[in-house]
């Protein structure tokens, strides 16, 4: 991957370029259509198609590739743990029965659960699958649309019971612990020193997880500066982070890249997470 001063010579030097192509296409095209409303338009149905062909030739295909550049550097934090990577922009939820079985969230009744930026890789014996998803949330009588990463690890875990670790107010008032309630789960009393805010829940009542798997914990929810769900079950451990996303789109064109628009792509849960399995794995 490539360094932080790099990637900003590397992006910011495309970023330059498109913005350089798409001022020249137009003020190109518009010195020309002004000039054709000067000396008539008879040669209007040459002129305007062939404007269109040097937009979809060259100036599109530019950007295009510029933004796909950009989401392959994305890729790049999960490409560090898990290799070989499949990627693919466009994903159905419907054909992950992972993320479905997953979720991290109150089953949806109402509105579509959709996937983008699907990733999939191996490492140690792990198998990780992490994608941007919009979750619909019908709770309190009222739908809202949840947006953010989610990450699901698959392995054979040492942990007896399935917990949850919540930082924050998944949803509004208070419905995810409610959700959580309704599940059979309980808030845990742990010695750990955890984040603030950062909640446990299993059915028993009891965190059983050794010191170093609360240790990186602790990191993980401290490294993330919004809510956050982990969830470890049996066959391996889960993450929804809301607010954060594996892909972003592209910076503006009219401003500059800098080290501080790169380190905003840094994404240190990723990395957190798999330690944290490496951890609780058999």
């Amino acid at each position: 991957m490539m360094n932080i001063i790099d990637a900003v010579k590397n992006f910011d030097g495309q970023r330059n370029r498109c913005r350089n192509l798409y001022l020249a296409f137009g003020i190109g095209a518009v010195a020309i259509l002004a000039l054709m409303g000067l000396t008539g338009i008879k040669f209007a149905f040459i002129i305007i198609p062939l404007i269109l062909i040097v937009y979809y030739v060259i100036i599109k295909p530019t950007f295009t590739q510029y933004a796909r550049k950009w989401q392959e550097y994305c890729v790049q934090r999960f490409m560090e743990m898990f290799e070989p990577v499949t990627f693919s922009y466009r994903a159905k939820a419907d054909e992950i029965p992972l993320l479905k079985e997953h979720l991290l969230m109150p089953e949806p009744t109402k509105g579509k659960l959709l996937a983008r930026c699907l990733a999939t890789g191996r490492c140690s014996g792990i198998k990780a699958t992490a994608l941007d998803a919009t979750v619909p949330v019908n709770r309190g009588g009222r739908t809202t649309f949840v947006s953010g990463c989610w990450l699901g690890q698959t392995f054979e875990s040492t942990v007896p019971e399935t917990i949850y670790a919540v930082k924050g107010e998944m949803i509004y008032n208070g419905e995810y612990e409610r959700w959580l309630d309704e599940q059979g789960f309980k808030s845990c009393s742990v010695s750990a020193e955890l984040p603030e805010g950062v909640v446990l829940y299993s059915a028993s009542g009891n965190a059983e997880l050794s010191e170093d798997a609360f240790a990186l914990l602790d990191r993980l929810m401290r490294d993330t500066s919004y809510t956050a769900v982990v969830k470890f079950s049996r066959d391996g451990l889960f993450m929804f982070l809301p607010h954060r996303l594996l892909i972003h789109q592209p910076p503006s064109l009219k401003e500059p890249i800098t080290d501080k628009t790169i380190r905003q792509m840094e994404f240190p849960e990723i990395a957190d997470a798999y330690k944290l399995a490496l951890e609780i794995k058999k």
